[in-house]
């Protein structure tokens, strides 16, 4: 796993990082070895990306909602 402090880490990078802990660092699709973040292509990390922001918007209106 990367060695970046938690700050300087992109919230697609934590997510996929926590995934690959998870899964023992293997595709739970698959059983193939995950690779490591850096090594992933540009459109997968868009995606963990993608992923990362549907969450927190959810996690947002969450927030809003219970804070009414």
């Amino acid at each position: 796993m990367s060695i970046a402090p938690t700050f300087m880490k992109t919230r697609a990078q934590i997510a996929y990082e926590a995934y690959f802990e998870a899964a023992g660092g293997k595709s739970l699709a698959t059983g193939q070895p995950l690779p490591q973040w850096d090594a992933l292509s540009p459109e997968i990390r868009a995606a963990w990306e993608a992923a990362a922001v549907a969450v927190m918007k959810s996690v947002g209106q969450d927030i809003i909602r219970y804070a009414e």
